[in-house]
């Protein structure tokens, strides 16, 4: 990513996180559409607990805190680190008021990371790697990797072109350099990691979101998320069209 990119970037996220609150900004009125993804979200941070208990974490990315709050209890050691100053002030804040003794947090940039090679067990994020250039990020990634570790992230994909209509109708939502993953990306991954898993949700199960507020949304939710697993598992191909995926990355590169 180019400088002025960058800086744009930075710009974006200092006025998203000194927003009272991350609900009251600029993306407020997508935060329905986030209810279908709560399964996802769930098992996704089931996964980084899983690799990380008692290792040393890194999410990317973190924002004001992030997923990063979830470990103190869990990893040994957990590190935040965003391009935002103001959402690194945050998250620190926070630390210090809970207690925590176990994390740190780090104003820094994903495709040029200060950490020696080899310093992590769990390298995480959610929603970011879209943020960013894909090869220079995952070639940091792999560097900074154990090479017994784990890279972990969920990310929205770019195929279907109902959602790309969206995107494109509502560009006040999204920052300068988002560019969510096409299959291509994947591929470019493969070339720092020799292992790839990925999962892929969200495309009937969008259908839930008009019910979000009833008592029986999570049966709903639930129905359709199998719906796509059907789908996705007897017709390959649609796994591109969906809206969210999860993927483990291992064997690092360097």
């Amino acid at each position: 990513m180019d400088e002025d990119l960058k800086q744009r970037e930075r710009t974006f996220h200092d006025e998203l996180y000194s927003q009272t609150s991350w609900e009251e900004g600029p993306r407020k009125s997508t935060l329905k559409y986030y209810s279908a993804v709560r399964n996802n979200r769930q098992h996704f941070r089931d996964l980084v607990a899983e690799y990380g208990k008692n290792k040393s974490i890194l999410e990317i990315g973190c924002g004001d805190g992030g997923y990063t709050f979830d470990y103190p209890g869990i990893a040994a050691k957990v590190t935040g680190i965003d391009i935002s100053d103001v959402a690194v002030a945050s998250a620190r804040k926070k630390a210090a008021e809970q207690g925590f003794v176990n994390m740190d947090f780090q104003v820094v940039d994903v495709e040029a990371m200060p950490f020696p090679t080899g310093s992590f067990d769990v390298i995480y994020g959610a929603g970011i790697l879209h943020h960013l250039d894909i090869d220079r990020s995952a070639r940091e990634i792999a560097r900074v990797l154990k090479p017994t570790g784990v890279a972990i992230f969920t990310e929205p994909l770019g195929h279907n072109p109902l959602i790309n209509l969206y995107r494109k109708l509502t560009p006040n939502m999204r920052s300068p350099d988002e560019h969510p993953f096409v299959w291509n990306d994947f591929r470019i991954l493969e070339r720092y990691f020799g292992k790839t898993e990925a999962s892929f949700h969200n495309l009937f199960s969008m259908g839930a979101v008009p019910f979000r507020s009833m008592p029986f949304f999570p049966s709903i939710l639930r129905g359709l998320e199998r719906v796509d697993n059907g789908v996705f598992k007897m017709f390959p191909y649609l796994r591109r069209h969906a809206w969210t995926t999860i993927f483990v990355l291992s064997n690092p590169r360097r």
